[in-house]
């Protein structure tokens, strides 16, 4: 029991996984029990209209391409964590400012000068993506 933790957080981490099933299950093992898996997390936000759509498909590609993150759904995530045996606590915006066009501050300061050019030009600020905390915990 020594060696089980009583958080894992992931601050925009778990989109960088090739395999999420593989990535919760190691995270329940991990965990004592009752322990938390607290996320923070970019999804993709319902959109209604098929420009809106184009356009978010449109920066996901672009995001997976260039950061190789994967914007994640929030329904396949939850899916996965009950799966696995993890359960829903709560589901939230953070309590801080965190958008999409703001995601990008650190690289427009201290990426060589062509990068931001290219993040400025495939970065739309419509929000088309939300930033969600998450907190779930081991049943």
């Amino acid at each position: 029991h020594d060696k089980l933790f009583d958080k894992i957080i992931f601050l925009e981490a778990m989109a960088y996984t090739s395999n999420l099933t593989n990535l919760i299950r190691q995270c329940k093992q991990a965990l004592n029990h009752k322990g938390k898996i607290i996320m923070k997390e970019f999804f993709n936000k319902e959109v209604s209209s098929h420009k809106t759509l184009q356009l978010q498909t449109k920066q996901k590609d672009f995001v997976k391409n260039f950061y190789n993150y994967t914007i994640l759904d929030k329904e396949t995530l939850i899916g996965e964590l009950q799966a696995c045996g993890i359960r829903l606590l709560n589901i939230q915006k953070p309590n801080f400012e965190c958008d999409w066009s703001s995601a990008f501050n650190f690289e427009r300061r201290s990426l060589p000068n062509h990068f931001p050019k290219i993040i400025h030009k495939n970065t739309q600020k419509d929000n088309i993506f939300e930033c969600l905390e998450i907190i779930a915990e081991k049943s």
